[in-house]
């Protein structure tokens, strides 16, 4: 099983592309992610498909889909979080 087997399974148009170019394509995999790529991520997930975004980004299919999942989780939690906060604060006035 190769590095990106997972994504080749899972995204059918990698399977033409030679496995060593595939390095080439998500060179940013494995790095921090920056707020610039976090924001193009925020405002084109959705618009775009997932392979397109990872082609823009240098990551993988994957990654994209992960890192979105847990930008909708934080964002989830903090909502959740002032809501509580909110509360508190009303039932000590």
């Amino acid at each position: 099983m190769t590095l990106y087997s997972r994504e080749i399974e899972r995204w059918p148009a990698l399977r033409d592309i030679p496995s060593d170019e595939i390095f080439t394509l998500f060179d940013r995999q494995g790095l921090a992610w920056e707020k610039e790529e976090i924001d193009y991520l925020r405002d084109w997930y959705g618009k775009e498909d997932t392979l397109s975004l990872a082609y823009a980004l240098g990551r993988t299919p994957n990654s994209i889909s992960q890192k979105f999942k847990r930008l909708q989780n934080r964002l989830q939690n903090t909502k959740v979080e002032a809501k509580n906060v909110e509360a508190f604060t009303q039932e000590r006035r």
